[in-house]
This record gives C-alpha cells, structure tokens and sequence, in this order.
C-alpha cells in the first residue's frame, strides 16, 4: 500500500502493522504534517471522502487499500478563502431566491421547485461551510456583535426559517413561500453577507496585529 502526503510518497514501514484509518492519520499527523498545518483532504484509492464520511469513517480498516493520499493545508487560510467562497455563492443565491419566488407567484411550481431544491442543497453546504470557518478564524461568533445580535445568533435563525418553509411547502402555499423567500430569506442571507465582510475584516486585522 501506497501513502502519499501533499503529492509525495512517504514511507509505509510504520503502515504494517496500522489497523484503521484513525491511526494512519494519527501518524501522518506527528511525522509528516507542516507545523501549523492539519489535514483537509482524505482520498483511498482514487476516492476523495466527503466531510460527513471524513468524522464516520475513522475506523475504516487500510489492509485492502492500494493508495491513501493525504492533503494538509493552513486552516486559517481555508477559512479565509471559505468565507470568500461564500460571499461569491451568496450572490447567486440571492438571486435564485428572488427567482424562485417569482416562479412560485406565477404557478410555475415545476421549475420553482427544481431551483428550491437545489438552493437548498447550496444552502446545506453554506451553513456547513460557516460551522467549519468558525473553528479557525479568529473571531469569537459568540460574543462578536453585530448590529443587534452576534454572529451565532444569526446563525441560528436559519433553522426556524427552513422549518416554516417546510411547513408551507407540505401544505402547497405557494404565495406563502414565495413571500418568505423574498420577505426573510433573501435579507436573511443579505446579512450574512455583510456579517462575512465584516469577518474578513476583522479577521485581517487582528492576524495582522498578532503577527505585529
């Protein structure tokens, strides 16, 4: 079996007698990671793992495996360029929500859902990606205030709105969920997108006065 770490072949010795997963990230963590660096990409044989599969997937046993590769990278820096992932994606959300809406004021309930589902699908990814930018930057969500609230808070009021809006989309109020969309969807995100400007700039400033 083969172990390649940041696109280069390491030695397999200590691999023989390794049991799972677990314990083959373990090592590369404690003698092949980058200081300051941790793993973000997992791939067996060819496969890159998911997020979810990454946390469920620690006891996968390496015998039958040809090939692990392992990435590692700054998190900090992921981070960063997640949040500015975020920012682009959030201007087309915005937009195929004020989309959808209008497909749903004009009964076009086929193509509106179809766009639905997949902003729900981006929305899922969004919400994963600020659980994961948290952990690194240098900003503390729950005690940064911003406006009325801190950045939790806001966080947290995504879930109430995807309820309702499951709630109307059971019961076919089409109106309903196009006023919600428009109505608190659309300025919900609006919001994060100042909130994640704000981050950047908060963030760039206080790794600029650490490393001062």
């Amino acid at each position: 079996m083969e172990l390649w770490v940041n696109g280069r072949q390491v030695d397999t010795g200590p691999l023989q007698t390794t049991a799972d997963l677990r314990s083959v990230l373990d090592m590369v963590a404690t003698r092949f990671t980058p200081a300051g660096q941790t793993v973000t990409e997992i791939v067996l044989d060819g496969r890159p793992l998911t997020w979810e599969e990454d946390r469920t997937l620690a006891e996968t046993k390496v015998g039958g495996l040809n090939k692990i590769e392992i990435r590692t990278h700054n998190p900090v820096e992921l981070a960063f360029d997640g949040i500015k992932e975020g920012l682009s994606y959030l201007e087309n959300l915005i937009i195929g929500l004020r989309t959808i809406a209008h497909l749903y004021r004009e009964n076009e309930l086929e193509e509106g859902s179809r766009l639905l589902n997949l902003a729900l699908e981006g929305i899922q990814w969004f919400s994963s990606m600020i659980e994961n930018v948290e952990t690194f930057v240098p900003v503390d969500f729950g005690a940064e205030r911003f406006g009325e609230g801190t950045i939790s808070e806001h966080y947290k009021d995504l879930q109430p709105l995807l309820e309702t809006l499951a709630g109307l989309q059971e019961n076919r109020r089409w109106g309903e969920m196009a006023a919600l969309l428009e109505n608190d969807f659309v300025p919900y995100f609006e919001r994060w997108r100042e909130l994640m400007e704000r981050i950047l700039q908060i963030s760039g400033q206080r790794t600029v006065s650490h490393e001062g």
